[in-house]
């Protein structure tokens, strides 16, 4: 059986206390969102996969350039309104 993969990566990470959004801090030689994707993206039975990101993130397209196999596409939003 084949899947997608949809993986959340659009958060600021104002908890995170850091600069840099948590999905792109270093974790031994990659970025936290790297190791996140690397086991699906290794796997035969992974289609394909969509990364859902902030409008206004501009790190992504490094990352991007570093995987390699499996498709990503990306999905950005803006903010979302609350709803009710």
């Amino acid at each position: 059986m084949r899947y997608w993969l949809v993986m959340p990566a659009a958060g600021s990470s104002s908890r995170f206390g850091a600069e840099t959004p948590k999905q792109y801090a270093a974790l031994e030689g990659r970025t936290v969102i790297e190791w996140a994707l690397a086991p699906f993206l290794e796997d035969a039975r992974c289609a394909g996969a969509v990364v859902a990101l902030a409008a206004q993130d501009r790190r992504w397209p490094e990352v991007a350039a570093r995987l390699g196999g499996t498709p990503v596409s990306v999905a950005a939003h803006g903010p979302v309104a609350p709803l009710g």
